[in-house]
């Protein structure tokens, strides 16, 4: 079943304003804030230039509560997480249907593989994971163990259903890593929350991914 995105960009604004937010738009002096919050394995930061702290805030609350939703589709960190339960059904011929941030994310990476005859690869997880789990030992990788791996990886093992926004992942073993785009596609969403409260101003840190407003 496909799972709906709870926190859009335009739903958070009417959810807001059902609730008694209020976006102020008429032209008033805009003042510099500056938030942060721990997401997705870094400081995500928010500066935002707002008529009041209490309009900055509300929106940045927003936009908290979007980048926590996309953690919770996006990440390898998180046991349960949307991409988790995908690359859990590696192999087996299963065809899942996933979010539209998942889908979106997807399709953009298999694009730029694409483009790239295969160095952006983010089925490359198998290999990450002991890369990471040896940086944090300080230790040497087991290049034979890493060899082994390497069958699980191949951008083409990814399959695509378009009319059901559907996955299959084509080899056991496969595990999606999405460290090179997800953060950008965070950024970007970040922005666009703080456009529908009114405040384009502003500037998305995801963990080094930049994304400004005009």
């Amino acid at each position: 079943m496909r799972h709906h995105v709870a926190y859009r960009c335009i739903p958070i604004l009417a959810l807001w304003l059902w609730l008694g937010g209020e976006v102020v738009l008429q032209a008033q002096p805009l003042q510099r804030y500056a938030f942060s919050e721990p997401l997705m394995g870094t400081t995500f930061r928010v500066v935002v230039y707002a008529p009041s702290a209490s309009q900055a805030e509300d929106a940045t609350q927003a936009v908290w509560a979007r980048m926590h939703e996309l953690n919770q589709r996006l990440s390898n960190y998180i046991a349960d997480s949307e991409l988790m339960q995908l690359s859990a059904t590696s192999g087996s011929g299963e065809w899942v249907e996933v979010s539209d941030d998942l889908w979106t994310v997807l399709r953009a990476s298999e694009a730029v593989s694409q483009s790239t005859d295969g160095a952006f690869d983010v089925t490359v997880g198998p290999l990450t994971k002991p890369w990471r789990r040896a940086m944090r030992r300080q230790a040497w990788i087991d290049e034979a163990a890493m060899a082994d791996l390497r069958p699980s990886v191949g951008h083409d093992y990814i399959s695509f259903d378009a009319e059901r926004q559907a996955v299959r992942l084509e080899r056991s073993g496969m595990l999606l890593d999405l460290g090179g785009i997800a953060k950008g596609y965070a950024a970007d969403e970040a922005l666009c929350v703080l456009g529908h409260f009114g405040l384009p101003h502003a500037l998305v840190d995801a963990g080094g991914d930049l994304r400004a407003g005009a």
